[in-house]
């Protein structure tokens, strides 16, 4: 993935600064108390993407309210027990069960609550925890609205150019694999050798990461978005291409082929049609620009075509002149065949489910 520009930076801090600053100037004009809780609950969620804040924002709301009910369940009806025991076992609690409900950010929330209600707040908690509550909501509501007017950010958008990202790394490798070939004697390359594929599986990995932000943004894990399916697709189908080119990485075709030179000639013009297909996957997903929750990106007008020299070098291998070759160049030839129709079922399958995807989403419409 790639990192945030400056003017991408400056942004995000003038959002956070227009979003805290609103907040703060309603709880001025509102006139209620502890109205700066608001500005402190747009600072800890304002960041990163919407699906981000959400999650982030749940989570601080889950906690505050279980942070409120420790401290009322303590401080009230335990009242007379020593103050360094009712405190450690409220933290403790709270800990306990911002574990069960998987709270990773929010049990600190909690924690704050009881502290500050407990040590600072005692003589007035009817009213100071029923505002501490709202005026972290509103915080939360002002920053969540922020970041879908101003400059929104996305983790659905991020997910689409990341995919995109991921798509071109895969056609140049299948481009430098479609010109490789290496001296059958001393083994050395006569084009540019291939590269190594782990900066693919990298940006993978770092697109995958975007997953739990998704989901908060697309309505939790049980979402029906068209999206979400869509991007597995795209996900399995990547999964598919790289376990294929680092295979092909392996068994590289020999600059003399001889009665073979039809097949690596169709083998060539495949990938070629392949990387091309995969730029055009990775043009529509990156400009997937409208924010509308159920637009998905349309599928390629142009289905995957296969060359002529691919169908021909297929034939080929029936030809009697074949039978010359050695054993070992035709296992060779025939491996690589198979991962190249590997490659064209995952290309067609994917595209396949995914013009039904977006038949789906344009009914839904």
């Amino acid at each position: 993935m790639s990192k945030p520009s400056p003017a991408q930076l400056r942004r995000s801090d003038v959002r956070m600064a227009v979003a805290a600053g609103l907040s703060n100037a309603f709880t001025t004009f509102s006139g209620l108390p502890f109205g700066y809780y608001a500005p402190l609950a747009v600072l800890a969620v304002t960041s990163g993407t919407y699906g981000n804040a959400v999650g982030l924002g749940r989570q601080r709301v889950l906690g505050s309210v279980l942070g409120a009910l420790v401290l009322i369940l303590f401080y009230e009806g335990l009242k007379g027990i020593p103050f360094a025991l009712g405190i450690a076992l409220a933290l403790g609690l709270q800990r306990v069960l911002g574990g069960l409900l998987n709270l990773q950010v929010g049990y600190k929330a909690g924690g704050i609550i009881i502290v500050m209600g407990w040590l600072v707040h005692d003589a007035e908690l009817g009213v100071w925890v029923p505002l501490r509550l709202f005026w972290t909501v509103f915080g939360i509501l002002v920053a969540l609205a922020c970041l879908r007017l101003l400059w929104p950010t996305s983790s659905l958008r991020d997910s689409w150019t990341g995919w995109a990202a991921v798509l071109r790394q895969l056609a140049e490798q299948l481009r430098i694999a479609a010109a490789f070939t290496q001296d059958p004697l001393t083994a050395t390359p006569v084009a540019p050798g291939p590269r190594s594929t782990m900066p693919i599986v990298a940006s993978m990995m770092a697109v995958r990461s975007l997953k739990p932000a998704l989901l908060d943004e697309l309505g939790g894990p049980r979402s029906t978005h068209p999206a979400l399916p869509l991007l597995a697709l795209i996900d399995e189908s990547c999964s598919r291409l790289v376990g294929v080119v680092e295979a092909l990485q392996h068994r590289h075709p020999h600059q003399s082929m001889g009665d073979l030179a039809p097949i690596r000639e169709g083998e060539a013009a495949l990938m070629e049609v392949l990387a091309d297909q995969l730029q055009c996957w990775a043009a529509q997903l990156a400009a997937q620009k409208r924010p509308g929750w159920e637009a998905i990106p349309p599928a390629p007008a142009t289905a995957l075509r296969l060359p002529q020299a691919w169908q021909e070098a297929e034939t080929r291998l029936a030809d009697p002149a074949v039978n010359r070759v050695s054993l070992d160049r035709l296992k060779r030839v025939a491996v690589r065949l198979r991962l190249l129709r590997q490659a064209i079922d995952a290309l067609e399958s994917t595209e396949q489910h995914w013009r039904g995807a977006g038949a789906l989403a344009g009914g839904r419409r």
